[in-house]
């Protein structure tokens, strides 16, 4: 059965884990019959981070501390959103430096429906998968992984876009969509591997979206939890954020990001 991991961030937040990956048994089919050594867990070390593509300025600048933070989590597997050509030229030359491979889509239709994975490792499989309720896609990948081959989702769940006086009132009742998403992306992961997701959920910790993940058909008894988000700047305006206004406008894809689909690269 398929272990799963959901990763559950708060709006735009940073979000790290680490789970244990079991091993696969190298014994013939021969010796089926016989009982297969324990073997010691392998943990993997996955980070989730929005770079938040309004902070990627025309001139080719983006903001300073969000490109430190995104670029100093030591972890095996990075999930970024809301990349396009600016995040990807700023942060490829850092992530370089710890990771052997790393993807990038740029954003097709809504500049924020960007998404890159970077592994510690090979990423063997990578693909975009469109959400059926019309909001930004997932991107799929195989990445072989400290001797482990893992399913990662990255995900960015469709937000509620309303103004500040309006805005609590429509998460509450959009929160079905972003569990309907989730529940439409299940059936398009491979059955047979070990699988994360992880991204912004665009939800709170006590959201439908993350029950959406543990549905009993995809979830392991060796399910774990990952440490508890951290809340970013997101769509609900915060005194932790700069601005007062939304940091999520809806602003469609510019010409330039959506010239190229995606970009890959022995990162």
């Amino acid at each position: 059965m398929r272990s799963l991991l959901a990763c559950a961030l708060a709006l735009s937040a940073c979000s790290v884990g680490a789970f244990e990956a079991p091993e696969a048994s190298s014994a013939s089919d021969i010796f089926a019959e016989a009982p297969r050594p324990r073997r010691s867990p392998v943990t993997l070390r996955v980070a989730s981070y929005n770079v938040l593509y309004a902070l990627a300025a025309e001139d080719g600048t983006v903001d300073a501390d969000t490109l430190e933070r995104a670029t100093s989590l030591d972890a095996d597997v990075l999930l970024l959103q809301e990349t396009n050509a600016t995040w990807e030229a700023a942060l490829r030359p850092a992530l370089a430096r710890r990771y052997e491979r790393c993807v990038f889509h740029e954003p097709q239709k809504w500049a924020p429906e960007g998404l890159a994975l970077c592994a510690k490792g090979k990423i063997v499989e990578d693909e975009l998968i469109p959400s059926e309720l019309g909001g930004f896609p997932a991107q799929r990948a195989v990445a072989e992984v400290s001797g482990v081959t893992l399913q990662i989702l990255n995900l960015h769940l469709r937000p509620a876009v309303a103004n500040p006086a309006e805005w609590v009132d429509s998460h509450v009742k959009t929160r079905h969509e972003r569990a309907r998403e989730i529940r439409d992306y299940l059936p398009r992961l491979r059955a047979d591997l070990p699988t994360i997701l992880g991204g912004d959920m665009n939800e709170q910790p006590e959201g439908t979206s993350s029950e959406s993940s543990r549905a009993p058909a995809t979830t392991a008894r060796s399910r774990r939890e990952v440490s508890p988000p951290q809340r970013g700047c997101g769509l609900a305006p915060s005194r932790r954020c700069r601005s007062s206004s939304t940091t999520w406008p809806t602003a469609r894809a510019s010409s330039t990001s959506s010239a190229r689909r995606s970009s890959t690269g022995s990162q």
